[in-house]
């Protein structure tokens, strides 16, 4: 085998199996989780209204901006308004951005950091996972990560393409999630260069940060202004102030906690490998102003989980951006201890105990998940047999100090623990749902509404909106109109004995699979 042709080989092989986890199932079950049921929807919904303005039920939604809409709209227009089409420009740039980071790090950092940083980011569930999911933040994690990246390339090269793709990206990325893409890039950039201890006002005035700034505003601005006016304001203040001043001042929708919770989350974003990262950071350090690439990536993943200790609302999403960059410390760590043959100290020894741990307790998890409910066996007993050998592997590999079949054998077995779950476990959970245990009965009736409120993906799986009533003498008077209607709501917003006692029965009271209610169904008892 000719050397050129093995050079391609390896990342052709690394790319097809990225590949192939991003897009594993992609559409084999439903979307049924609030956020991916909220934005498919609105998507949906601005599809068919034709209208630049995001709704949900008909109704305004001003929590996201508008791009992974309008992803969703082109993958609904060539795939049809489904799961797969919701999800697949998620699963594509997820692939991308594997291919693009590979390139990145080989060439500031070497091919064998390159390597082993895919292995550490596409072992991770939680990334994988999120790469599956019809949501703003694999379009933020793509464009902010290709826009970081690139603020390094011309930091080094100082090549016209790579100042616009910087600029270009961080545009984009606003347009996905809003000014927090802005911010935290202004951050890090000051940050690192004030890390260089000179020449800061030449590197500062070298990347043109008016022009720059135009460039993002002239590629985010259009669409807010628009919507400012086609709203009259509404959308400007319940985004702006709400869902970006107030999340991070004040805790919303119950995500707060602790600072140490942002920590917890990180280290979920890059299990199980992820488990390294104090390692991976303190491996930085040691080379800090030695390296200036591995201070960037070091300043900039500090930078993100210190953003996110601060404020007020906690989610695991939060700190994902920084994962690329985490996974590139990561493998500098690990390719020292592979070159250098270094020995396996506690920490190697402790990461290695709580990831064999969390591994074991994947299988226990889907017995109490499904519980009463039918538990897939044949799923259950490969997730079990694959943990068991994965740890197995890992310990062996460990003892003899062979940390290449260490790294193998921990993200392999994850990688196919993903796997599993994307194909044996989420079709079967699906069916466990209140929306799938509903759809019969929904498309038996022609006319259904809401009291009050109920679980979002109602309306994307049935591909329709209800009108939406406040009391229930509303509803009585529109059962006189329509005597066969059916009303979808929440145990929140009732109880059972008081439907009962105002003349209703029901249809169907389900617990929600993740989320602390329970969804009914009830219609006028004549």
């Amino acid at each position: 085998m000719s050397k050129p042709y093995q050079a391609h080989a390896l990342p052709l092989i690394l790319f097809t199996i990225i590949a192939f986890l991003c897009f594993a199932n992609l559409g084999g079950y439903p979307i049924s989780i609030l956020d991916e049921a909220k934005n498919t929807e609105a998507a949906r919904e601005m599809l068919v209204n034709q209208s630049l303005v995001p709704t949900f039920n008909q109704e305004l939604r001003v929590d996201k901006p508008p791009l992974h809409y309008f992803f969703m709209q082109l993958g609904y227009s060539i795939f049809g308004v489904n799961a797969f089409g919701a999800r697949f420009f998620s699963a594509f740039l997820g692939l991308l951005l594997g291919i693009f980071m590979f390139y990145f790090t080989k060439k500031h950092a070497s091919k064998p950091t390159a390597i082993i940083s895919l292995f550490v980011l596409f072992s991770s569930f939680f990334w994988l996972n999120e790469f599956h999911l019809a949501v703003p933040d694999p379009y933020l994690i793509f464009f902010l990560s290709i826009g970081w990246a690139s603020f390094y390339n011309f930091y080094k090269t100082g090549k016209t393409r790579d100042w616009w793709l910087f600029y270009g990206s961080i545009g984009l990325a606003s347009l996905a999630k809003g000014p927090v893409a802005i911010l935290m890039t202004g951050l890090i950039a000051l940050l690192f260069f004030l890390s260089l201890k000179k020449n800061f006002w030449k590197n500062l005035t070298r990347f043109q940060p008016i022009w720059g700034g135009i460039i993002v505003l002239l590629i985010a601005s259009p669409w807010f202004i628009y919507v400012h006016q086609a709203t009259g304001g509404v959308f400007t203040e319940g985004f702006f102030i709400k869902h970006n001043f107030q999340r991070f001042s004040s805790k919303m929708e119950g995500h707060g906690g602790t600072f140490l919770l942002t920590i917890v989350f990180v280290f979920l974003g890059l299990f199980p490998l992820g488990m390294f990262i104090p390692q991976g950071i303190f491996h930085a350090y040691k080379y800090y102003r030695k390296d200036v690439f591995i201070t960037f990536c070091g300043i900039l993943s500090l930078t993100i989980i210190l953003f996110f200790c601060i404020s007020s609302t906690r989610l695991p999403n939060y700190t994902l951006p920084a994962m690329p960059f985490l996974a590139i410390l990561v493998a500098e760590f690990f390719k020292e201890q592979i070159y250098l043959k270094s020995y396996a100290r506690w920490s190697f020894y402790l990461s290695t105990c709580i990831i064999s741990l969390v591994t074991l307790a994947i299988p226990a998890a889907v017995i109490f998940i499904f519980q009463d409910e039918k538990i897939p066996y044949l799923s259950f007993i490969l997730l079990s047999v694959v943990a068991l050998a994965s740890i197995f592997l890992s310990w062996a590999a460990l003892h003899k100090h062979q940390y290449q079949k260490y790294i193998w054998s921990i993200s392999g077995g994850w990688a196919v623990i993903s796997l599993i779950l994307f194909w044996g476990i989420f079709t079967p959970l699906w069916q466990m749902s209140p929306v799938y245990k509903a759809k019969k009965i929904i498309q038996s009736h022609q006319v259904v509404g809401v009291y009050q409120n109920f679980d979002p993906a109602f309306t994307i799986q049935n591909q329709r909106t209800f009108p939406v009533f406040q009391s229930l003498e509303e509803i009585h008077n529109f059962t006189e109109v329509y005597p066969q209607a059916i009303f979808i709501t929440r145990d929140r917003n009732i109880s059972s004995d008081s439907l009962e006692r105002s003349g209703f029965e029901f249809l169907m009271n389900e617990k929600s699979l993740f989320e602390n209610y329970s969804s009914l169904i009830f219609k006028k008892n004549f």
